[in-house]
């Protein structure tokens, strides 16, 4: 399937549903696919993806359609950042937050049992938050971040 016609397959799926959070996945994968329609992908690359899109079956009806269009959606930001190593907005922070949560609490735990667990995670966030931004900063001069706000 070419990435025109996925997008406008979900483009009618979008016009079709009415619930909000279908709507929302939907609109969180036409977005994906323009950005990568507007990236300068080769033609082998542009093939992958467009062999990708047909092993998801966009089309195929199921029973529950927005954890359908869910997993789809997570399976496919999965291949995108194993094959071309391309990531959503803000990847590394969130991920540098949950590490820095659970990394500074277990660390505040063993200093302190109340004041050292709130001191932990707060600065575990902190810290978390700075190596996030950091790598986000990395990856969007190296141009391998999506240009999608998810919602």
């Amino acid at each position: 399937m070419k990435i025109a016609e996925a997008i406008d397959l979900l483009k009618a799926e979008e016009v079709q549903t009415e619930k909000k959070s279908e709507i929302k996945v939907l609109q969180n994968m036409i977005g994906i696919l323009l950005d990568l329609q507007h990236r300068q992908l080769s033609a082998e690359d542009l093939a992958t993806v467009e062999s990708e899109l047909d092993v998801m079956e966009l089309n195929a009806y199921q029973e529950n359609r927005k954890r359908h269009l869910r997993k789809k959606l997570a399976k496919f930001q999965q291949f995108l950042k194993d094959k071309f190593s391309l990531i959503a907005k803000g990847h590394y922070t969130a991920l540098g937050i949950a590490f820095g949560v659970a990394f500074g609490g277990m660390f505040g735990m063993m200093i302190d049992r109340t004041l050292g667990s709130s001191l932990g995670i707060s600065f575990g966030i902190t810290f978390g938050l700075v190596v996030g931004r950091y790598l986000d900063a990395q990856a969007e001069a190296q141009d391998r971040v999506l240009n999608v706000e998810f919602k």
